[in-house]
């Protein structure tokens, strides 16, 4: 999994590339965490180069809007789609995130 990051005013940008797996989660989880210290409004996460997520990558996502909503920020999924939006439905998350 390779995470790119890019800031445009009090929005930030990360795009996923590759497979989120239970061996990488934390990669993800800790770029989040770092982006969430700053003065950050608008947090969009870009799946488009994602070829999977795990259960323990939503997890991490799942915690993240929990974190972002307490601090009355937001939170964006994009570009989901093939096995990434599978593993969205199979839990019912693709009701929770907002996703475009």
């Amino acid at each position: 999994m390779n995470i790119t990051t890019a800031k445009a005013a009090n929005t930030i940008t990360l795009e996923v590339e590759g497979v989120v797996d239970n061996g990488n989660y934390k990669q993800l989880e800790e770029a989040l965490n770092r982006e969430l210290q700053g003065n950050v409004s608008m947090l969009v996460i870009d799946f488009g180069k994602a070829e999977y997520i795990s259960s323990l990558g939503l997890r991490t996502l799942y915690n993240t809007m929990g974190q972002i909503k307490a601090k009355n920020k937001h939170m964006v999924l994009k570009n989901v789609s093939g096995a990434v939006i599978e593993m969205f439905d199979i839990p019912g998350f693709s009701g929770i995130f907002n996703i475009i």
